[in-house]
């Protein structure tokens, strides 16, 4: 795996030492944030839509008095839920620096046309055995430009964070999607961290390799538990398990990469009814995913009933017999059938091919005779 700058994990850890020395430690129940000081930002202490006066807004080093007295929070500073039990509806564009959960029971719903930018980071579920739930409905979207943290930023941090997407868009630029903090002197291992995609898309498109990247569990009890939506990640490091969604680089219809970054042997499992989306545009322009490690050992397994769904773009129409090299791994497993499926299922047929002490998983375009492995192979 090749290492991060020593500038982002410096100033990362620094920033989460930081927002711990000036946060408090919460007890198990609510805390009083009348007589409490905290960072900066705005308030949501009734539930409410974002747009609406739900607010109080405390300057840094501050008392929050506990009194709605403003109406949005500056895109130049962060916001959070401030008060147990309050749910903030996002049902129209709003732009950020960050956003956290700071009291228990805290609830963001996102609804169709409500957007959130972040230009910072997504800090999830803050302070001790504190509990908050994120539910991305039918159009909602959420970007963040930095770290996705969903649980245990800290280590006072033993909190509960839970993340339901339904639909709508999310997409981290910066970073990584940290299910629980990814670092043992700063995170907390007593944080738990549940992202279920059950529909939309989730981009995961930073450009640049960190120490880590893609989707991480954390030190604490990180589950990414996918079975229905499309998952775009640039770069992945830990083992995946694809229950029904779609693996698609790029996004649907965007021609991308994926490329494996771990030092040990990683396995994507793909189970029934999980979906590889592969688009074509030309000769060389195809989805790929690199799947290997320098273990020699990571894996792609498709389990009985995996699909695989070509996709040509821009009218696209390969020659006969053309082969696409979509997959390379340390090893390709198929246990049972591998459907091709789509539009375009009965024009490509799949084979794999020895190459180099790789395996690699071809489409074939066969137009009219496809829909399985290729005959003969």
């Amino acid at each position: 795996m090749k290492k991060s700058s020593p500038s982002f994990l410096s100033c990362f850890t620094l920033a989460a030492l930081a927002v711990c020395a000036a946060s408090p430690v919460w007890a198990a129940k609510p805390p009083d944030y009348a007589s409490s000081a905290m960072t900066g930002g705005s308030y949501a202490l009734v539930s409410g839509d974002y747009h609406s006066r739900i607010w109080e807004r405390v300057p840094e080093g501050e008392k929050n008095k506990g009194k709605v007295n403003t109406n949005l929070p500056p895109p130049t500073e962060q916001a959070c839920i401030g008060r147990a039990g309050v749910t903030v509806t996002v049902s129209k564009p709003c732009t950020l620096t960050s956003w956290l959960h700071r009291a228990l029971d805290g609830t963001t719903v996102w609804k169709k046309g409500g957007s959130m930018y972040l230009s910072g980071s997504f800090y999830g579920v803050r302070g001790a055995k504190a509990v908050g739930t994120f539910s991305m409905l039918d159009g909602g979207a959420l970007t963040v430009n930095a770290g996705f943290m969903l649980s245990g930023q800290t280590f006072i941090d033993s909190s509960t964070g839970v993340f339901d997407q339904k639909g709508g868009d999310v997409t981290i630029n910066g970073s990584f999607l940290g299910l629980t903090g990814p670092y043992i002197l700063s995170n907390s291992t007593g944080a738990v961290g549940i992202y279920n995609l059950s529909g939309g898309n989730l981009n995961i498109v930073s450009e640049r390799v960190r120490t880590f990247c893609g989707i991480i569990n954390g030190v604490g009890k990180g589950t990414f538990n996918w079975t229905g939506g499309v998952l775009n990640a640039t770069f992945l490091s830990e083992d995946l398990v694809n229950n029904g969604g779609q693996f698609n680089p790029g996004g649907r219809e965007k021609i991308g990469e994926t490329k494996l970054e771990s030092e040990q042997a990683r396995t994507y499992t793909q189970k029934k009814k999980g979906s590889l989306g592969i688009d074509i545009a030309g000769t060389s322009k195809f989805d790929r995913i690199i799947w290997t490690d320098k273990s020699k050992n990571s894996a792609f397994v498709f389990e009985d009933g995996a699909l695989i769904e070509p996709n040509l773009l821009g009218g696209h129409k390969p020659t006969p017999n053309r082969g696409f090299a979509v997959v390379t791994a340390d090893k390709i497993r198929v246990e049972g059938d591998l459907e091709i499926a789509g539009s375009f299922a009965k024009d490509f047929s799949w084979e794999i091919e020895e190459r180099k002490g790789q395996q690699v998983l071809r489409l074939v375009y066969t137009p009219g005779k496809g829909g399985g492995k290729l005959e003969g192979k």
